[in-house]
């Protein structure tokens, strides 16, 4: 019975101790790809063209991000969503996009060019664009840009 309960023991060292490792080495790949995944840029076009909404004229406002995997290793599954928002919540009546992106490649850049709509009546002075970059649910960069209207 006593040499049961010390093999019982053991196993359960063993166990916990593999656990502990394999949660230890994701959290570290899952910070390398913080450090080394990012959006470099944003350019914001404001007004590219109009057309008649429900509740006014919507603006067509051309966004440009660019993410940089500065890192040796490819990185797939990531989602790049960008927003608009004014005083911490979204703007009414403005619609952003979700950008799936299956691959990034080592060492290299990809620019995406989309478009945010907005209700000319809408545009309040001091919204902000927000670009979050994320693979799976993990947040791997989230970036806050200040909206200049034309």
């Amino acid at each position: 019975m006593k040499r049961k309960m010390i093999v019982i023991l053991l196993v359960l060292a063993i166990t916990f101790s593999i656990a502990s490792w394999i949660i230890h080495s994701q959290m570290n790949q899952a910070q390398d790809l913080t450090d080394k995944v990012r959006i470099s840029n944003f350019n914001w076009r404001s007004g590219i063209d109009s057309a008649a909404g429900w509740e006014g004229i919507i603006l067509r406002n051309l966004v440009n991000v660019t993410i940089q995997n500065s890192g040796s290793n490819n990185v797939s599954n990531l989602t790049l969503t960008v927003k608009l928002v004014y005083n911490g919540n979204e703007v009414i009546h403005s619609e952003g996009f979700s950008k799936n992106i299956d691959v990034l490649p080592a060492g290299e850049s990809l620019k995406i060019s989309e478009y945010v709509y907005s209700y000319v009546s809408l545009r309040p002075e001091g919204a902000e664009c927000i670009s979050t970059l994320l693979q799976g649910s993990t947040v791997l960069d989230n970036r806050t840009d200040p909206i200049t209207w034309d």
